[in-house]
């Protein structure tokens, strides 16, 4: 599906006008969600020996983080955008995902639901949505080149299957685009993922407990699950120069 918007956007069909992401919000900046993430994260992880090492990268990158994630969010518009873009969903979790299985099992066929904030533009940010939000942490870590490879080539396949004319990207513009937009990864660990834990870990009913309440945010980032999680995803965004 996104070669195809891909395909599309090249032959200059409007697509631009998707754009109901959360960074394309008005109050994006200003929402406390949005801002305070790395703010509670880094508040947590000074408590903690074994994370001491992270909170100096992080509070390094803290300031401009949201104002990079908004960038990466409308970087189609500039006046030469560089990048692969596409009609991502927005909000790629396991909740609006359905799957189909065969008598044996088998996964047959994939059905995403929920497009409501469907945005058009870096195509890498719903693949590290998929990749923080909706693996396993331990896939995180020893499957991410795989994961990235399966994207990058179905994608290339695509688009000659499509006979497109234009220029096709190279699996290694996947990971130009991966690091060009690494501050959307930080983005999610800090601020959606303690939140999806609390919620599939019982801590909290709902979002909006902890979306209008900053003492109830702050409670997620104690979640042992989380932390335990948490220290070697971490550690992969360091040596991959993602805290830079």
């Amino acid at each position: 599906m996104r070669q195809m918007y891909f395909f599309l956007f090249q032959g200059d069909k409007d697509l631009t006008s998707y754009c109901e992401d959360i960074f394309s919000k008005k109050d994006a900046e200003s929402t406390p969600f949005m801002t305070t993430g790395i703010e509670f994260l880094i508040e947590k992880l000074e408590k903690l020996d074994e994370f001491k090492k992270f909170v100096p990268h992080l509070k390094n990158v803290e300031k401009d983080n949201l104002k990079k994630c908004i960038a990466s969010a409308k970087s189609y518009r500039s006046e030469s955008p560089k990048g692969i873009f596409v009609l991502n969903h927005g909000d790629f979790h396991v909740k609006n995902i359905m799957t189909k299985r065969n008598k044996n099992e088998e996964l047959e066929d994939v059905m995403l639901f929920d497009f409501q904030m469907c945005s058009f533009g870096p195509a890498i940010l719903d693949v590290m949505y998929g990749i923080y939000m909706l693996c396993d942490p331990s896939i995180c870590i020893n499957n991410f080149d795989e994961i990235m490879y399966f994207y990058s080539s179905n994608f290339i396949d695509t688009l000659k299957e499509l006979k497109f004319e234009g220029e096709i990207p190279n699996i290694s513009d996947f990971y130009i685009e991966l690091y060009r937009h690494r501050h959307f990864a930080l983005f999610l660990i800090a601020s959606f993922a303690p939140m999806w834990y609390a919620l599939f870990d019982k801590q909290i009913e709902n979002m909006n407990d902890v979306i209008d309440s900053d003492e109830e945010r702050k409670k997620m980032y104690g979640n042992l699950n989380y932390l335990r999680d948490l220290k070697p995803i971490l550690q992969s965004m360091f040596y991959r120069g993602y805290l830079e």
